[in-house]
């Protein structure tokens, strides 16, 4: 209890750093996701749906 009595007289501080540290690390995690999901479609899924379109599309026109 002791510490969270520390953390409730420097309060604001405490609070301004926790925020700015956590929106730190969530915009660096919404770039790694977001790079990540980009190679993935890329390599992967990518040439998968441009594959299945193409098929679908062949076979549709007929």
């Amino acid at each position: 209890m002791a510490l969270l009595d520390f953390l409730i007289k420097i309060n604001p501080i405490y609070i301004v750093v926790l925020q700015g540290f956590a929106s730190i690390f969530q915009f660096n995690f919404n770039l790694i996701s977001i790079y990540f999901h980009f190679l993935k479609s890329k390599t992967q899924s990518g040439a998968y749906v441009s594959a299945t379109n193409r098929n679908y599309l062949t076979n549709t026109k007929n």
